[in-house]
């Protein structure tokens, strides 16, 4: 373990190399630049969705509409569940009747 000098001895080390550290030069415009930076970035972004126009998104709810529709008569319809009760049965998926204790 180090002393409690040796601890001073670094403590002030540090504390002294702070009135090394110089003063940052910085640009007067960079605030500016920073800015018109940011306003750029965000155009870009709202930009992003622009192609997305309340006709395309009409048609794409229709789309999904007819989808939906089409699979709910699919599913309700009688071969599409005789086909899956044949799966089942081939395949030992069924419900099971036996019973565990565990």
């Amino acid at each position: 373990m180090m002393s409690n000098s040796e601890i001073d001895k670094k403590v002030k080390a540090t504390l002294d190399s702070m009135q090394s550290i110089d003063e940052v030069k910085v640009s007067p415009f960079l605030k500016d630049r920073i800015l018109h930076q940011i306003d750029a970035f965000e155009d870009r972004q709202e930009s992003s969705w622009l192609w997305f126009t309340p006709s395309l998104q009409l048609a794409t709810l229709i789309v999904f509409m007819v989808l939906n529709v089409y699979a709910y008569i699919n599913i309700n319809s009688e071969a599409y569940n005789s086909s899956i009760d044949e799966f089942t049965e081939t395949y030992g998926l069924g419900e099971e009747t036996d019973t565990f204790i565990f």
